[in-house]
């Protein structure tokens, strides 16, 4: 419901957050005009709808943003944009709401959500795919398959395209395609200021550059275009065992990894079925022939009696689709690490953590990286786990967000993180944390972190965007 459609929205001033933190109040009179400039919506915590529109993808997220400008496009954007920058309001900013950390929804922010945004076109030809950043995977997935193709993305077709395409993107197809910041081609881009940029190769080139990476700082992208990749069927899915086989099974998948072709993403995990039965399992995806997959996957598939095979010939989306039953309204916290091989220290660790596992929706993951990846130079882009071969992952998922559990459930991540820390890179994959990273930036982003800052200084120099991971601009 938008201000002035008969529930007192715009009639009342509203308290907020300044830039700097400090309390403010909004005009009532400043929030109608707003709402006359938008073709989309505005929520206050008067609204009905308010609190639908602030829930995120993860349930331990329960915030109170000041106002809520429901953006339809780039137009209403700008003009959200410019009445931030007017009212020097905390502002941040939500894609698709699949925040870990939560950072797209602040208490007493103003936040311009994108969730409407979500068109996707495709051109076959010239295989480019334009996507608004309120896009899922799904919407995604679901216009490129038509045409036998995909964008390199995620592993859940719920996830929102904006944060992940801003930081990174890996996916089932990053080995042999690259990084979803690998395959854009261009973005647009409306800056602190008010004004729309197109960032590309050809125009804009630094800003381009930053947001491969580090792109929430620097601006509200509202297009992406993407280079789209031929994928038909790929042969792939679930086989699990016995959790105690966990350990024997970790190294068979760690062999196989170690010379397997880009064609190949395969990942680990110590879970649970849906009915609680704890199993050690391997998730494969390839793109390619049938019988070369077959092959591939021969020595996990005949290694040992499986509980059940669910590997075979599937569509692209299919296997983008498996764990969509991790849906939105769970808590849960993540904690990654990044590393160039798998030791077995780390192999003792996942293993001895997963038994202390509290509940059956937690997890311990080993997920691929390396290939098309590890070929891409470390300054190309701000992405920087160029050299890192897996991500170890933590991630723990509970019924209901209450203090004792919460606390009792991020504990276990956090140990289990801290235990790997001896077996993984020092760095932080941003897209795959609970809280923001923003203590570890210089070192996660290396040689490339100066650049970044420079970078920040030119086009948000008031560090307007700075609720995830923030880069901060030189005095």
């Amino acid at each position: 419901m938008s201000a002035g459609a008969g529930d007192g929205v715009g009639l009342h001033e509203v308290e907020a957050l300044s830039l700097s933190g400090q309390p403010l109040t909004i005009r009532a009179s400043a929030i109608a005009d707003l709402a006359k400039n938008l073709r989309g919506s505005i929520l206050t915590p008067r609204c009905s709808g308010y609190d639908e529109a602030r829930r995120v993808w993860n349930a331990m997220i329960d915030r109170y943003p000041a106002l809520i400008a429901r953006c339809t496009g780039t137009a209403d954007v700008v003009t959200a944009v410019n009445f931030a920058r007017h009212e020097g309001i905390l502002t941040c900013v939500r894609s698709g709401g699949h925040s870990q950390s939560g950072s797209c929804m602040l208490d007493g922010a103003f936040v311009v959500d994108l969730m409407a945004m979500r068109a996707v076109r495709v051109d076959p030809v010239a295989r480019a795919v334009w996507a608004q950043p309120g896009a899922t995977l799904g919407d995604i997935d679901h216009e490129t398959t038509a045409f036998d193709l995909a964008v390199p993305a995620g592993r859940q077709s719920t996830t929102g395209i904006g944060g992940l395409a801003l930081n990174g993107g890996m996916g089932y197809l990053s080995r042999s395609c690259g990084l979803t910041v690998d395959n854009l081609r261009s973005a647009d881009v409306v800056l602190a200021d008010g004004s729309f940029v197109r960032a590309s190769q050809d125009s804009n080139a630094d800003l381009f550059w930053a947001v491969r990476g580090a792109g929430g700082n620097y601006g509200v992208v509202t297009s992406f275009e993407f280079d789209a990749h031929p994928v038909k069927d790929i042969f792939g899915g679930i086989i699990t065992f016995p959790r105690q086989d966990g350990a024997d099974l970790c190294r068979l998948f760690r062999r196989v990894m170690a010379d397997a072709p880009d064609e190949l993403d395969m990942s680990f995990g110590l879970m649970a079925l849906p009915d609680g039965t704890p199993v050690s399992a391997v998730l494969a995806c390839y793109r390619g022939p049938r019988e070369d997959a077959e092959a591939l996957l021969r020595p996990v598939r005949e290694w040992r009696r499986p509980l059940a095979d669910h590997m075979g010939v599937k569509s692209f989306r299919e296997v983008q689709a498996l764990f969509d039953d991790l849906g939105w309204g769970k808590p849960t916290y993540w904690k990654s690490s990044m590393a160039e091989e798998i030791a077995d220290g780390a192999i003792d660790v996942l293993v001895a953590q997963a038994e202390k596992m509290e509940s059956p929706m937690s997890i311990v993951l080993i997920e691929c990286s390396g290939g098309a990846v590890a070929r891409v130079e470390e300054t190309a882009t701000p992405y920087p786990h160029r050299s890192a071969r897996y991500s170890l992952v933590a991630s723990a998922r509970w019924e209901r967000s209450e203090p004792e559990e919460d606390a009792r459930h991020v504990g276990w991540a956090k140990e289990t993180h801290a235990l790997l820390q001896p077996h993984a890179q020092k760095r932080v994959y941003l897209g795959f944390v609970s809280d923001d990273g923003g203590d570890r930036l210089r070192e996660t982003y290396g040689c490339n972190y100066d650049r970044l800052v420079e970078i920040k200084a030119k086009y948000d120099p008031a560090n307007m965007f700075r609720n995830a991971a923030n880069i901060k601009p030189k005095a």
